[in-house]
């Protein structure tokens, strides 16, 4: 599954297709009118997974999306705290159950895991939704 394993990493990893990295200062990351996306993924280009985590959790209050649970379970991911990313990447699901992002990061941490069954699982789900 090369397609599948090459956006895992996209989506561990990049995160930065939706923000441009020269602006990675602090300053950059707080800045005025600066969506919650944005500004967590600016900490996440930047590795600041505490500036990420704060971010993620005034979003959360004010106006949960599936976005910021995905963002929320990566930083949980790179942390290495597996069921805390499975709870938020559902949580994600919950509000978009076709999110591709959760579902692939969810599948990752099955793999880690070795919940191999349940990984495969959401992997043909994957599959079937990147066909349509």
């Amino acid at each position: 599954i090369e397609p599948l394993q090459m956006g895992m990493r996209r989506y561990l990893y990049g995160l930065s297709s939706k923000f441009d990295k020269t602006n990675s200062a602090a300053s950059a990351c707080d800045a005025p009118g600066l969506s919650y996306e944005n500004s967590a993924l600016c900490y996440l280009n930047k590795g600041d997974l505490m500036g990420v985590a704060k971010v993620c959790s005034d979003a959360l209050k004010e106006k949960p999306t599936s976005r910021i649970y995905v963002i929320t379970g990566i930083v949980f991911l790179r942390s290495a705290k597996l069921d805390s990313a499975i709870a938020v990447f559902r949580k994600a699901l919950e509000l978009e159950p076709d999110n591709l992002e959760a579902l692939i990061n969810l599948s990752r941490c099955y793999r880690l895991l070795d919940r191999q069954r349940e990984a495969i699982n959401l992997e043909e789900k994957i599959q079937k939704l990147i066909k349509k």
